[in-house]
């Protein structure tokens, strides 16, 4: 007999589902908990899985809790009472909680998953914003304000110093 919601017993006991995707796991990890999460019981419980695993916590934080390391390292180090606890603090708990309730062949498919590395599109001036930009440039390589967002500006002016410094060379 289980002693906790989230214990899963005999090896021939559990259900392990072969066909569910990555997607659907992750799905399962937000299901709502009607019980109270003892939530020291519960970080303790994933770290010692963690580590019988040799699974690193940035990982397990990325690809369970969709969070930094750092917020799971702050939330494990002392973690706030249940009732204590906002909607998305109790959310983070509640993800780790039905963690703990998949199989160990659920929780390696999760973390199986390879995060889709998105590539920035860079940023190209128009020829009309250029040509404005480089006669400002003449002016003054360091201007206050400008149409364009902060960081265009910024690191426009910032190659175009590193492109003079590199010319006087």
């Amino acid at each position: 007999m289980a002693s906790k919601p989230y214990e899963i017993g005999a090896p021939g006991h559990a259900v392990v589902i072969r066909d569910i995707t990555a997607e659907e796991l992750k799905n399962r990890l937000d299901t709502p908990v009607a019980e109270v999460i003892d939530t020291k019981q519960t970080v303790g419980d994933v770290k010692n899985w963690l580590k019988m695993n040799g699974i690193n916590q940035t990982k397990f934080a990325e690809m369970v809790l969709e969070k930094t390391q750092g917020h799971f390292s702050v939330i494990s180090r002392n973690p706030a009472p249940w009732e204590e606890l906002l909607a998305p603090g109790r959310a983070v708990f509640v993800r780790m909680h039905n963690w703990l309730k998949l199989s160990n062949e659920e929780k390696t498919k999760i973390l199986s998953v390879e995060k889709e590395k998105m590539k920035k599109t860079r940023f190209t001036f128009s020829k009309e914003q250029m040509e404005v930009l480089m006669g400002i440039y003449e002016v003054n390589d360091r201007p206050a304000k400008f149409s364009l967002s902060f960081i265009q500006i910024k690191d426009f002016f910032l190659n175009r110093r590193r492109r003079a410094k590199k010319s006087n060379l």
